[in-house]
């Protein structure tokens, strides 16, 4: 299944980016560490397969403080050695050097600044 994305981030003061425009037009290629809530706004059928595919909408998105990322990084790594260890994947070079800019100031080894 895959589950697609609805375009909009939400109005209003649901929408935590706000906080971090400038940076991203300054540093578009920067990656920002961000917490969200999501519901699924609809589903769409596949006519061919009968497939459902959900689409998923941000009701509150925020930014992580700078003081919460080794937090943050904990978070995400157990959420995805649950996920991968469930579908017997393997942690890739990949995904590692992603976490390493999402998270620059965290040890990987230690979890600690």
């Amino acid at each position: 299944m895959a589950v697609k994305l609805n375009a909009n981030l939400p109005r209003g003061d649901g929408n935590g980016l706000a906080v971090v425009e400038s940076d991203m037009i300054r540093d578009m290629k920067a990656f920002r560490v961000c917490i969200s809530i999501v519901d699924c706004v609809e589903t769409v059928t596949k006519a061919d397969t009968g497939e459902l595919i959900p689409k998923a909408r941000i009701r509150r998105i925020e930014v992580v403080p700078d003081e919460y990322l080794q937090l943050a990084e904990r978070i995400m790594r157990a959420a995805l050695d649950k996920r991968l260890k469930a579908g017997q994947m393997s942690w890739g070079d990949e995904l590692e050097a992603e976490l390493a800019e999402a998270f620059p100031e965290v040890n990987p080894q230690t979890g600690e600044e």
